[in-house]
């Protein structure tokens, strides 16, 4: 039984079988959140905050369909975000940049070309995506300056075009 769902799954199809699509990402990077939120925002004297800024991301994808339905997908970003600490100082203002990673196993549920995704040509497709990079972040663990550990989300909408190459 598992040998024939395999083979289904892997097995050359038709539409975007043995394809890959290498393309560039322009994107925007939308940090949600505090990444280090220390002490009581109502004292000035306690209080520790870092904050990553919106900015444009550059990147790149590579989606490599094994068939018409699977498909496995790479992708890297990178932003020079500035953070913004406010402490018993005020709010300033340091340079930072932030990378972004990313692999996924991509299955289609139906054969057709469902959601926004178009083709521009014979072998250039469009696509846009939204993306939320979900981590949980504590530093200087074991120190004095510890953090309290933090969940944050990193939003990326982007547009992507993409190259595709047969095999």
């Amino acid at each position: 039984m598992g040998w024939a769902v395999a083979s289904a799954l892997f097995a050359p199809g038709t539409g975007l079988a043995q394809a890959v699509d290498v393309g560039l990402k322009l994107a925007f990077y939308v940090p949600v959140g505090a990444l280090v939120d220390t002490g009581s925002s109502a004292n000035p004297k306690t209080h520790f905050q870092q904050r990553l800024a919106a900015a444009p991301l550059l990147g790149a994808n590579v989606v490599v369909w094994t068939s018409s339905r699977l498909g496995f997908a790479g992708s890297i970003g990178y932003t020079p975000s500035t953070v913004a600490q406010s402490d018993t100082f005020g709010t300033h203002d340091y340079h930072s940049s932030v990378l972004l990673t990313s692999a996924r196993v991509l299955y289609a549920f139906t054969p057709l070309n469902v959601g926004v995704r178009t083709p521009l040509g014979s072998r250039v497709v469009m696509r846009l995506d939204v993306e939320d990079y979900i981590s949980r972040a504590q530093f200087d663990k074991g120190l004095a300056t510890e953090t309290a550990a933090r969940t944050h989300n990193d939003l990326i909408i982007s547009a992507s075009f993409a190259f595709r190459a047969r095999r």
